[in-house]
């Protein structure tokens, strides 16, 4: 009875930690995996480039009301390798930045987030399957930090050689709007200025296929309380 009784506690409080995922930002949907869809370049490239051609395409997205721990980060891509016969995510993606940023200005100045940068060399997969064309895929990345409430710039850039056929890769222009949808205001930074241009809007100006998810941390009352809770369900299995 006295393991029963901690171990409901406990389960009474992983419920709770559950109910508070939410979708902090959707503009994945049905309009992201038909064909024909235009990309826009989101891409670091190899070290031989001197970063000249590196760019990433953000979208802006609202934490409100506490703060929240991002548990995962989705993107759909777009792809290209005409000296290879099509693009293979498993093999051609080296690695994946997820970056937030506290403006485009930011990341034309760096690439890297100034707010988060986390490179992942594992921890994330690809579905092809999730679009109509066999050279798209949905990127789902598992991740691990915390955003205060504010207005962020989220980039995920993936890390793929062109010397390697040619290879491109580009996120999906979403024209899906779910939660807290950026409001058609994406950009693409370009710092090198390879590509012709430095900080622009993509025109139109559109949302990117981008989706995150988190739990709300828990105010330090709450974390008061239950370990208040917890500490008397020790104290109670003790004396007895």
């Amino acid at each position: 009875m006295k393991h029963l009784r901690l171990s409901a506690f406990v389960g009474a409080l992983a419920t709770v930690a559950a109910s508070q995922a939410v979708v902090i930002m959707d503009q994945i949907g049905p309009s992201n995996n038909v064909t024909g869809n235009i990309g826009t370049a989101s891409q670091r490239f190899e070290a031989s480039f001197g970063g000249q051609f590196d760019a990433g395409a953000l979208d802006n997205f609202t934490v409100t009301g506490s703060a929240f721990n991002i548990t995962q980060v989705e993107a759909v891509f777009a792809s290209q390798a005409p000296g290879a016969g099509g693009f293979n995510y498993s093999t051609m993606v080296q690695n994946v930045a997820i970056e937030i940023y506290s403006s485009p200005t930011a990341a034309q100045a760096n690439l890297n987030g100034d707010v988060v940068h986390q490179v992942l060399t594992s921890g994330y997969s690809w579905n092809t399957a999730y679009t109509s064309q066999a050279s798209d895929a949905l990127m789902t990345a598992t991740v691990n930090f915390n955003l205060n409430p504010g207005t962020y710039w989220l980039a995920v850039i993936p890390r793929a050689d062109f010397g390697t056929a040619n290879a491109q890769v580009f996120v999906y222009n979403s024209s899906y709007a779910g939660a807290n949808p950026g409001g058609n205001d994406g950009w693409q930074a370009n710092p090198g200025g390879g590509s012709g241009s430095t900080l622009q809007h993509p025109t139109p100006p559109p949302n990117f296929a981008y989706r995150i998810n988190g739990n709300a941390v828990p105010e330090p009352a709450s974390l008061a309380v239950i370990g208040v809770g917890l500490a008397a369900v020790i104290r109670r299995r003790r004396s007895k």
